[in-house]
């Protein structure tokens, strides 16, 4: 009896405890619920008012485009009349000038001659035409065209597949008055017959803020490039070497080798 009662009195405590703790727990949970939120928290205002007000970003001011032509308003193109006058204008500020360039007649197959032209504004033909003979030398006729002259001009010389062409001065160059300008080239004949060398003469213009090649006249020469009989007879054994090599040449030192081992074999 008395282990029984030790037991029950067990129990009861223990179902005690459990009960407190329950009741705790409870409590603790309503009061965390019924809490109040706590407050907002702001940042103080400083003295003197409210803070100032960032400043504006800086303004940025397009750049006005200038207008192609006087009393065209600006992001507006050109009337193509306008265009046209800006264009003749350019073509009204050249001047007259004169060109002198040398003219071979004939040339060797497989030869390398010297072409060279100078333009001037202020030398007369007869004056220039000696002023290239002097600084090229030779036989060659000497021609003088009348040409406009701008500051900046280019030249060019072409005669391909017949000629061989390699410029020895810039293309293009800047004109002096005072002096002389001179364009010169190397030429090499490559194909025998009569054969044409094409000189353009060409003046550099602005036209709306842009510079322009103009051609002013192309320059059109015959050259008669020949061959003499020695280079007929290299061009022909260069070329049919395998067929002189088997044809003629075999044969020919077979039948030598032959017939002296003939002799060689009466003698013994």
């Amino acid at each position: 009896m008395a282990s029984r009662g030790r037991i029950a009195g067990w129990l009861i405590a223990t179902a005690l405890i459990v009960a407190g703790v329950a009741a705790y727990l409870f409590l603790t949970s309503a009061s965390s619920e019924n809490a109040a939120p706590p407050p907002e928290t702001t940042s103080p205002e400083p003295a003197g008012g409210p803070p100032p007000a960032p400043p504006p970003p800086p303004s940025v001011t397009p750049r006005e485009r200038p207008s192609p032509s006087p009393g065209v308003p600006v992001g507006r193109p050109a009337p193509i009349t306008s265009r046209f006058d800006e264009v003749d204008d350019a073509l009204q500020e050249l001047i007259a000038g004169n060109v002198a360039f040398n003219t071979p007649e004939r040339m060797q197959f497989h030869e390398s001659r010297t072409i060279a032209l100078i333009a001037s504004a202020q030398l007369d033909p007869s004056t220039l035409s000696q002023e290239l003979r002097q600084r090229i030398g030779g036989n060659d006729p000497v021609a003088v065209q009348r040409v406009q002259i701008a500051p900046l001009m280019e030249t060019q010389l072409v005669g391909a597949p017949a000629f061989e062409i390699a410029a020895l001065t810039p293309t293009r160059q800047p004109v002096s008055r005072a002096e002389p300008t001179e364009w010169r080239w190397t030429v090499r004949a490559t194909e025998t017959g009569r054969h044409t060398l094409n000189l353009t003469i060409i003046a550099v213009v602005t036209v709306d803020n842009e510079r322009f090649p103009r051609s002013l006249n192309v320059l059109n020469r015959d050259i008669d490039v020949y061959i003499t009989a020695p280079q007929r007879v290299a061009m022909f054994l260069s070329g049919n070497w395998q067929w002189l090599l088997g044809t003629i040449f075999i044969p020919v030192a077979v039948w030598f080798w032959t017939n002296r081992r003939k002799q060689y074999r009466k003698r013994k």
